[in-house]
């Protein structure tokens, strides 16, 4: 049977929570959705049948019959090609983890882990038909260990790691397949215990303390303090419709790589300071000089021991920028006047996409492109970051908490957001300069790499007055917000947890 031009798209999961959303999403994009749930709670999905004409199919995912009926049944609707395989369905238990019931062990791995590999058997063939798209609904917690959730952190780790296998196995055949990072949804997946069910293996073990109990049921309810599943959804789907070869969809890449840079930063930093402190004031020559005031050894040191956290950041950080840069100039580069004869439509590329284009250009010096520039920019401006920051933090703690041995919230707040202001007015030209250079090296690589003549070299600088200041108003407010909120959890991190 030849394909139609209808779009099939079947969710397993799709009685409540992130799948019954993504059925709405999805009808509303022009798919015509399957959605499969088990028999007892099918009938949550008659709204979508009613509005968006969902056609609902029984299903539980850990019973082989069941998914031998879902597809005959699949194959009845769609003639044998499916566009989507959405392996949503997923159930949650909480406890320690050597406490853990042995059935509910069995259970959450039947349901997270064996029923989407099993689903993914039977409907495959019809995906490869279709040259259609196979996703998992993993987690953050497939990634960073949860309290009192380790079996579901494991079960999401284990069907991230199926699903990156099945991503090169399904390649050859057109086949895309991703995982999709979850953070908070605001879903039932953890009302499925009552508070008794949930206490229970907390007041059988060791950890039946003070607090214990507490900890585990605040663990239970911690997806109910997400997002809602149809901003979830509306945000996803258009993602998934581009039909990007990467892997992890979601927002654990970008968080995850500026996760690292901030704490590598500050690390460095923190490491540094001794060191900084010692060479500079912890000799004959120094030793002579009156200090009245810790504010005067407290700023150079600051100052020194940021440049060294930020230029060593730089290393690491330049790959990753200038990648992000290229994804996000590629579609306005196709557009500019000179390649307009030209018409080059280009897919959507993931990051090792990117990356493996810039390398095979322009070599690995290709992924440093603009590094001159990003390496002062980053050592200057966290030099001015972190001894702005600590310098009016000792000053305005001064001044508004005569208690020398605590730190107060509204000078933690104020000095970071004023940090973030001097050091962004100091080193935006830099910065500004960086994007253009790193702008002109993206261009040349795009042509190359398309088999274009290289444009008649221009003068990267060669702007209208003002230039490097403009865009600087709406930078100084993203960098007020973010620096108050990083240093505000930094310092409380600092306080009770460190």
């Amino acid at each position: 049977m030849a394909k139609s031009n209808q779009k099939y798209a079947l969710i397993t999961g799709a009685s409540s929570g992130i799948g019954y959303a993504l059925a709405a999403e999805f009808s509303r994009r022009g798919y015509k959705v399957i959605g499969a749930s088990p028999k007892a709670v099918l009938h949550l999905q008659d709204p979508l049948v009613a509005e968006y004409g969902v056609i609902s199919v029984p299903c539980d995912i850990t019973n082989l019959d069941d998914l031998k009926r879902l597809k005959d049944a699949v194959f009845e609707i769609t003639g044998g090609y499916l566009d989507i395989l959405y392996n949503n369905a997923g159930i949650a238990t909480g406890g320690p983890a050597i406490s853990a019931d042995e059935a509910k062990v069995e259970k959450i791995f039947q349901v997270n882990v064996t029923g989407h590999i099993n689903a993914t058997k039977q409907l495959a063939p019809y995906v490869i038909n279709a040259k259609g798209t196979i996703l998992f609904t993993s987690s953050v917690a497939a990634r960073v260990p949860l309290a009192w959730t380790s079996l579901y952190c494991a079960t999401k780790a284990a069907i991230d790691a199926y699903a990156l296998s099945l991503h090169g196995e399904m390649a050859p055949f057109g086949v895309k397949v991703h995982s999709v990072i979850t953070g908070g949804v605001n879903t039932a997946i953890g009302d499925g215990e009552d508070v008794q069910e949930a206490e229970k293996p907390f007041r059988s073990s060791v950890y039946n303390v003070d607090g214990g109990i507490e900890s585990g049921l605040e663990a239970k309810d911690m997806a109910r303090k997400g997002v809602s599943p149809a901003a979830y959804a509306k945000d996803l789907v258009p993602k998934v419709l581009k039909k990007s070869t990467r892997f992890n969809l979601g927002v654990w890449a970008p968080l995850l790589s500026t996760s690292f840079s901030k704490s590598l930063n500050v690390s460095i930093y923190t490491a540094c300071k001794p060191y900084v402190y010692e060479t500079m004031f912890q000799n004959t020559w120094s030793k002579k000089i009156r200090q009245e005031h810790p504010f005067w050894r407290n700023l150079p040191v600051c100052f020194v021991s940021g440049c060294i956290a930020g230029a060593g950041v730089s290393f690491f950080a330049c790959p990753f920028e200038f990648i992000k840069v290229y994804s996000q100039l590629e579609k306005l580069v196709t557009a500019n006047s000179s390649l307009a004869s030209i018409k080059i439509k280009p897919e959507t590329q993931g990051t090792l996409q990117i990356c493996k284009t810039i390398v095979t250009s322009s070599g690995l010096k290709g992924l440093y492109s603009g590094f001159k520039l990003h390496f002062l920019r980053d050592s200057l401006s966290t030099g001015v970051y972190f001894s702005s920051y600590e310098s009016i933090k000792l000053f305005t703690n001064h001044l508004t908490n005569r208690n020398a041995s605590g730190t107060s919230p509204f000078a933690v707040l104020l000095s970071g957001g004023l940090s973030g202001i001097l050091s962004w007015i100091i080193i935006f030209p830099v910065d500004t300069a960086k994007s253009l250079v790193q702008k002109a090296a993206m261009i040349s690589i795009f042509r190359k790499s398309h088999g274009l003549s290289q444009a008649p070299p221009v003068d990267t600088f060669k702007k209208k007055d003002g230039w490097f200041y403009r865009g600087l108003g709406i930078s100084i407010t993203r960098s007020v917000l973010t620096n108050m909120v990083f240093f505000g959890v930094f310092e409380f991190g600092m306080t009770y947890l460190a």
